[in-house]
């Protein structure tokens, strides 16, 4: 698969380019967690969420079952994700260690 765009890593206090980290798949909305050790990706792609290990950069995980993800929200605790679908009243909560439930997506009205 090619790289279809990156998330760039910027120094804030010098407005420099520290990093960029290559992305498949088109990306709707980013996230990290609260430790800042992980960067969650949602893609439009069947991938859907991809996780990557800001330390090294690298891909550690394509979340199954989050297919068209659009939007993340990580809970204060950091224990959870909430991603919204591409389509109306869908949501699905990712635990902490990437299961999925439901593991179809939820439809809320």
């Amino acid at each position: 698969m090619s790289t279809v765009g990156f998330v760039y890593e910027i120094d804030a206090t010098t407005d420099a380019v520290v990093r960029r980290i290559p992305v498949d798949l088109p990306m709707q909305d980013i996230a990290i967690t609260n430790d800042g050790s992980e960067l969650w990706v949602a893609t439009t792609g069947d991938a859907g969420v991809e996780v990557f290990d800001l330390v090294t950069g690298n891909l550690i995980q394509s979340v199954a079952g989050t297919s068209g993800a659009f939007g993340l929200k990580i809970t204060p605790d950091g224990k959870q994700f909430y991603v919204t679908r591409n389509y109306p009243g869908m949501c699905a909560i990712i635990g902490a260690l990437g299961a999925v439930d439901p593991p179809d997506y939820a439809i809320f009205v």
